[in-house]
């Protein structure tokens, strides 16, 4: 796996969270490894958020499905569930 200066997301993430560069520096593992996967379909993204980290990990690809508490949405995604009660423990 590249270091975080090699690695070819570096630039993207550091332009997206540039006033936070620890999530940025913090998400490069994470989109590094999830490059490399082959999924199976169909995939449940988690806590996808807006989708800009599967979009990144998985270009042109369109995951089946996000459930997440904020009901932001991309094209990533076939379907989008925001995460409500009783499934979300934060919102009990």
């Amino acid at each position: 796996m590249p270091t975080i200066a090699e690695s070819r997301f570096w630039p993207l993430l550091l332009d997206r969270y540039y006033r936070s560069p620890s999530i940025a520096m913090c998400r490069i593992p994470e989109v590094e490894l999830f490059s490399r996967i082959s999924l199976g379909f169909p995939v449940l993204d988690h806590c996808g958020g807006d989708g800009y980290i599967a979009a990144l990990a998985f270009p042109g690809c369109k995951l089946d499905a996000c459930v997440d508490i904020d009901a932001a949405r991309l094209e990533v995604f076939v379907t989008l569930e925001p995460c409500t009660r009783p499934f979300c423990p934060r919102l009990r």
